[in-house]
């Protein structure tokens, strides 16, 4: 993942990034790699130019959860 705040900013350390990569005789998987993209998931959350928000998924899970209706349910759900 690179960021930064200028489309020039970001070719420099992307083109920096490469030749690391190349000098390391590194690969990379094409079909993995995502280039000038406003947003991206990770770890459960968005990563976007507006900010870091949890992932609708993440989000839809937590309120789908059930909730316990007695004790032993709650001890239960922690396992």
């Amino acid at each position: 993942m690179i960021y930064s705040n200028a489309a020039e900013e970001q070719d420099q350390r992307l083109e920096e990034v490469l030749r690391r990569i190349d000098e390391a005789n590194l690969q990379l998987h094409p079909a993995k790699c995502v280039i000038a993209h406003p947003d991206m998931r990770y770890l459960g959350y968005v990563l976007s130019e507006r900010g870091v928000s949890a992932s609708p998924e993440k989000v839809t899970a937590v309120k789908l959860y059930p909730v316990p209706k007695n004790v032993n349910d709650d001890r239960h759900s922690s396992v």
